[in-house]
């Protein structure tokens, strides 16, 4: 059982900073203020969003805005996984 009320107040929060208009720099700030609070927080990661692919990392889509401003994505990483570097061309 996890507890959606982290992440629901974390998106309240970013859309309402959209709604009013914030600048885009102060919009930044109040996002990774929220942000850091939301991460503070525990069990409100649904299990399912939790779980990786055996080769690569894995991407779960939390949340989408509805007029897709922007998203909210939790990427998983295994033991031992690390983030592909492209190669020199």
């Amino acid at each position: 059982m996890t507890d959606q009320e982290p992440i629901a107040r974390f998106i309240g929060s970013v859309e309402a900073m959209r709604g009013e208009g914030t600048a885009e720099a102060p919009l930044v700030q109040g996002v990774e203020h929220a942000l850091t609070e939301l991460l503070k927080e525990h069990g409100w990661l649904r299990p399912e969003h939790t779980r990786g692919f055996p080769d690569r990392y894995r991407q779960h889509v939390l949340h989408v805005s509805p007029d897709g401003a922007f998203s909210v994505v939790a990427l998983v990483w295994l033991p031992g996984q690390k983030t592909p570097h492209p190669r020199p061309t």
